[in-house]
């Protein structure tokens, strides 16, 4: 096996702008794997990979978002006996089989069906057993403009969009179960995902955050972290505003900085992991009193998922067991027992009157930090 097949779905249905999509799927596989793919009538083909390469490769590529499925496969010349030749090799005894094939080229002399009746009668008459409900393998053929492809697996992509088609996001990235997941989500839909984490300095370092962007980096690719120092703002923000209503008081801070941040690096939109109702800052009141500090959009994918639903797909993108390691976030600091849940704009900027907004937002400005490379601490 040293060619791997990409294909593709949602990018199949884009029209004129197909090509387009195509390129930045192909640019994101080469800075993932330094191999250059090559499109080849509705898929893309990498040839000539190293074998001791291609596990390694494979995960890169299914982690790509764009990519519907991919597969290490033979390459052999375009007839039919070439095809069963290389068939032969893969097909394992014993086993009920069953042919598929895909025909892209269309000039070629078989039809998809023939192809597949042809090669499957070899190994019918060679004492194979055919099931075309339940096989316990499949070969697949792929018919392409120079070359047919042989293989037997495929190996299920995540899907959507090339990241870096829809422009960019800035994430803001607690360290808990959801806002990576809400990340994760954007990036599978063709953004480019920059991250903005406001940390708690008495929660000592941020490893923990630097450890999910290292996971998500490896769907799209290199990722940017902004860290905020939050100490300083919590402190005025303390001592003005009464317990209850610091939370929301926190998390407004966070969008107006979050907002002027996201339009210094032209950002498209602001991420977070809000899921309606799940804690006292995300009932239907409090979220709209928080948005309306945001001067850029707001997207939270996760708002109509519940925590169960927000877990599983946590475990299945690896950020799940990162998250759930000890880490004392910024909202959680010096606030009531029972927050505000039915906060009114009002009221709260009737509170802010009490603090300094505007310099307390230059201040984290001021002090944010830019890390480039996920593994620079």
């Amino acid at each position: 096996m040293n060619t791997i097949i990409i294909h593709y779905a949602e990018i199949g249905i884009k029209g004129g702008n197909r090509s387009f999509f195509e390129r930045r799927l192909i640019e994101n596989i080469q800075l993932k794997t330094g191999l250059t793919a090559k499109r080849n009538l509705g898929c893309l083909v990498i040839d000539e990979v190293n074998t001791c390469d291609l596990p390694g490769t494979l995960s890169f590529i299914v982690k790509t978002p764009g990519v519907a499925n991919v597969s290490p496969a033979m390459k052999c010349d375009l007839n039919l006996d070439a095809i069963i030749q290389i068939a032969e090799t893969l097909i394992e005894p014993k086993k009920s089989f069953k042919i598929l094939t895909q025909r892209g080229n269309k000039t070629f002399t078989l039809t998809s069906q023939e192809i597949s009746q042809k090669v499957g009668e070899y190994f019918f008459n060679k004492g194979w057993k055919v099931d075309l409900h339940y096989p316990e393998q499949q070969i697949f053929v792929e018919i392409l403009s120079k070359n047919a492809y042989v293989y037997t697996q495929k190996d299920k992509g995540i899907g959507g969009l090339p990241t870096g088609t829809e422009g960019k996001v800035l994430s803001q990235i607690s360290g808990g179960i959801d806002s990576p997941v809400a990340s994760y989500l954007l990036a599978k839909r063709g953004t480019r995902v920059d991250f903005i984490h406001f940390h708690n300095e008495r929660a000592g370092n941020y490893d923990k955050v630097i450890d999910l962007i290292t996971t998500l980096s490896e769907v799209q690719g290199p990722s940017v972290l902004y860290v905020v120092p939050f100490n300083q703002i919590q402190n005025q923000i303390i001592l003005s505003i009464p317990p209850e209503w610091r939370m929301l008081t926190y998390r407004r801070l966070m969008g107006f900085i979050a907002s002027e941040l996201g339009k210094r690096i032209r950002a498209k939109g602001i991420v977070t992991g809000d899921s309606l109702g799940q804690v006292a800052s995300q009932t239907l009141d409090n979220l709209f009193v928080i948005r309306e500090s945001y001067s850029l959009p707001v997207y939270s994918p996760l708002i109509g998922l519940d925590k169960a639903e927000i877990m599983a797909i946590a475990r299945d993108i690896g950020t799940y067991d990162i998250s759930i390691r000890p880490y004392a976030d910024c909202c959680s600091y010096m606030i009531a027992k029972h927050p505000q849940t039915r906060a009114r704009l009002d009221d709260v900027l009737e509170l802010e009157k009490n603090i300094d907004i505007k310099s307390l937002v230059e201040l984290g400005l001021k002090s944010v930090r830019e890390i480039r490379s996920p593994r620079d601490k």
